[in-house]
């Protein structure tokens, strides 16, 4: 059974972005960011449109819900979501505006707070503190006990021997690495995206490919209990057995694409749907696995 709520009923967005779903002292938090629109006549060369902060909180069931948010702000900083970062620390919420670095910060105005988040109130509680760089899985280094791997060049992955720096084996790819590498009873896990895109299970001693799935882009491996969870060409949610690959359960949402990116509680899986003709309309979903 899947429950599912629009997160911004009464807002005409230009834009908008769940910044992360966690679960605080039982109750399922959605935290997401919304650029609002306002009626054309306003509209000057300055205009600033405002940009709000919001939380959703669910009952693990979606049948409570409640939502705060912050006064939507007008200046010209702007709150980039692939760069903020939702935690918890000590059993509280907290969002960090500007956790990653940009490369080039110079070309950026980013807005950089750190914020408190309650059942009744979006808090600010100081400046971001200084941001790390991030460092994507293409120019990584893996270590997994006596093998390395990494990217030798932009589409070729190569395992070497941790101790001699022999070549055991390489694993030339049709789209650029974009998951991180993962290695569970001695099968490697990752996916690839841009000029379509496919997930693979790799054998790490040999590198022999036990299944290559061309989803259109993997961009995460994710783990729903004993099963790795990917969406498809169609959108879907596919679990699939480790072992070999092969689909166990599906998810379908019609004329609605979703995100593997979410959080599991239990057996539900809690995770974001959009409607893909109106791209700013998100709802907050919870998927029930078993």
């Amino acid at each position: 059974m899947t429950h599912s709520i629009l997160l911004t009923p009464n807002m005409k967005l230009r834009n908008h972005s769940v910044l992360g779903i966690q679960n605080l002292h039982g109750k399922i938090v959605y935290v997401h960011t919304a650029l609002e629109d306002i009626p054309h006549e306003q509209l000057t060369n300055d205009t600033g449109f405002p940009q709000h902060i919001l939380a959703d909180f669910f009952s693990p069931d979606f049948s409570q819900h409640t939502q705060v948010r912050t006064i939507g702000t007008r200046g010209k900083k702007t709150l980039f979501s692939g760069h903020s970062a939702c935690y918890i620390k000590n059993q509280r919420l907290f969002l960090n505006t500007l956790n990653f670095a940009f490369p080039n910060p110079n070309q950026y105005n980013p807005f950089a707070k750190v914020f408190e988040i309650t059942d009744s109130e979006i808090r600010e509680v100081g400046e971001s503190p200084e941001p790390i760089n991030r460092e994507y899985s293409s120019k990584k280094t893996y270590s997994f006990g006596d093998y390395i791997l990494r990217m030798a060049s932009e589409w070729k992955l190569e395992c070497r021997s941790a101790d001699t720096d022999a070549l055991i084996w390489e694993l030339r790819l049709t789209a650029w690495l974009y998951s991180e590498l993962e290695v569970k009873n001695g099968i490697l896990y990752f996916g690839t995206a841009g000029k379509g895109g496919h997930f693979y299970g790799v054998l790490l001693e040999d590198g022999r490919v036990i299944f290559d799935l061309n989803t259109g882009g993997t961009t995460r491996v994710v783990w729903i209990n004993d099963y790795l969870a990917v969406t498809d060409r169609k959108d879907d949610l596919v679990l699939l057995n480790p072992e070999d690959g092969s689909e166990v359960k599906r998810f379908h949402f019609k004329r609605m694409r979703m995100s593997t990116y979410g959080l599991l509680v239990g057996s539900c899986f809690y995770t974001v749907l959009a409607d893909k003709k109106e791209i700013y309309k998100t709802y907050a979903a919870c998927l029930e696995i078993e």
